[in-house]
């Protein structure tokens, strides 16, 4: 187990905040010395030399006071937080469903499978198709 710092706070929101000269990955998971599992890296912040990392705690470990962590030194799991399945660590997960090869959620593709938006007639939402002016003319 690589060592992801020693607890130097709390946030008003209960996250444990871990002073860190290696900083871990966002999504990572902090154990104690027992490796028991105590939260999973939201955030990294602070100087690159000794980093702090924000810690949100699971919520099994609310029960205890977070007062006996202050000082501690906290390591990271060698399993990783993956997210929620299907997805990719920001986002979409792809393309998925049934759906035309030419458009997508009313956007089109080019020739070169890139999704490409739609013109719209008018510029804004309320006035397209109506032929109003703009606000302001």
């Amino acid at each position: 187990m690589r060592s992801a710092g020693r607890v130097v706070n709390f946030s008003h929101k209960g996250a444990i905040i871990l002073r860190s000269t290696v900083p871990p990955g966002i999504g990572d998971i902090i154990v104690d010395r027992r490796s028991e599992p105590v939260g999973k890296v939201i955030r990294i912040t602070g100087p690159v030399k000794s980093p702090y990392v924000i810690v949100n705690p699971f919520r099994g470990h609310d029960e205890l006071p977070m007062s006996s962590l202050l000082g501690r030194e906290l390591f990271i799991s060698r399993q990783r937080d993956q997210g929620r399945p299907g997805q990719g660590r920001r986002g979409s997960g792809g393309l998925k469903g049934n759906h035309d090869e030419r458009t997508f959620r009313g956007r089109e593709r080019n020739g070169q499978g890139r999704q490409v938006r739609k013109p719209r007639s008018f510029g804004k939402k309320g006035n397209k198709r109506r032929g109003k002016p703009h606000p302001g003319n």
